[in-house]
């Protein structure tokens, strides 16, 4: 039943979401449609049925995200699961690699800029003010198989509009700023006039010192996964995100960086010996590159680089330049 009503949303959803995936959510309508709780998809799940893009995460939200939990634990075959009383939310890793994210209905205060949030359980209509892009707050009723669009997030994606939801959002969550360049190079889309003043101030005023390196460096690690990482560096340079870091992107010495990864990824012996493993972890080095020798070291020191990672770091680069400069000769 809920397969032919999310037709409705996008007719070709066979063809782009896979067939564990749609399993999975006719299966969590099952097992959900007479229980007493409130459910509901949101996010990325919903989004990229508008989109044509698969997922492997599926995000709900519920008044009782334990029961839940509990329910879907029950029904399905598990590969891990974890709980996290604090921030109210329930993490469940399936055999067949979807995985699923239960949290409550949840109002979210921020004591300053960067801090991680005080969450506190509440209700749908206070849930939705606390997410990040208008986007990813379409709501999608699990048992009346109903769109619920409270900041005309389909409309944004219509006009392929990165959206916040209000002036504060960048303030009170800085990591935001990287993920909002992640969709817009994702989906090729371009700041909102509104959002875009709000991420140029936030930029300006520098929110992104106010969260730790090792935050910073896993959400540019989920950054440099995307696709179209010339678009990626493309936004993070016309905004200046990483200047803060005293790092000028050099677009040419990212796409050799990039373009040495993509010949070698294969080669074992030669990733291992430059400890580039993944196309992220190469690009994260590379941006070291794009800074004086001065503020490199300092950088490599706040984000916990060993000296070992950093010798392997230094010889990657030193050897790209090599490669690049005999092919100009």
């Amino acid at each position: 039943m809920i397969l032919k009503k999310l037709k409705e949303l996008n007719n070709n959803i066979e063809k782009f979401y896979t067939k564990d995936l749609l399993e999975t959510i006719k299966k969590l309508y099952e097992i959900l449609k007479d229980t007493k709780y409130e459910v509901y998809f949101v996010g990325g799940v919903i989004r990229d049925i508008f989109m044509e893009t698969s997922t492997k995460d599926i995000d709900i939200v519920s008044d009782d995200y334990l029961s839940v939990g509990n329910l879907i634990l029950k029904n399905f075959e598990i590969e891990k699961y974890r709980i996290n009383e604090k921030f109210l939310t329930y993490n469940i890793i399936l055999k067949n690699g979807i995985n699923i994210d239960i949290a409550s209905f949840r109002e979210e205060v921020y004591p300053f800029s960067g801090s991680l949030p005080i969450v506190k359980k509440s209700i749908l209509e206070k849930d939705y003010k606390r997410r990040d892009f208008t986007i990813n707050s379409i709501y999608y009723n699990i048992k009346k198989m109903e769109i619920f669009d409270p900041y005309l997030g389909k409309k944004d994606l219509v006009d392929k509009k990165i959206e916040v939801l209000h002036k504060k959002s960048f303030e009170d969550d800085p990591t935001r700023i990287i993920r909002g360049i992640k969709f817009a190079s994702r989906y090729n889309f371009t700041f909102g006039k509104k959002t875009e003043i709000f991420l140029k101030e936030s930029i300006e005023k520098e929110y992104l010192k106010n969260i730790s390196f090792d935050r910073l460096k896993n959400d540019l690690f989920i950054l440099f996964k995307e696709k179209n990482i010339k678009l990626v560096v493309k936004f993070l340079k016309e905004y200046k995100i990483l200047e803060f870091l005293k790092i000028k992107l050099d677009e040419e010495k990212i796409e050799k960086i990039l373009e040495f990864y993509e010949t070698n990824k294969n080669n074992k012996e030669m990733c291992t010996k430059f400890n580039i493993d993944s196309k992220e972890k190469s690009i994260f080095f590379g941006i070291f590159f794009c800074c004086e020798e001065d503020q490199r070291k300092e950088l490599m020191k706040n984000f916990s680089i060993s000296k070992k990672n950093i010798k392997k770091m230094e010889e990657f680069f030193l050897y790209i330049l090599d490669i690049y400069t005999f092919k100009m000769l």
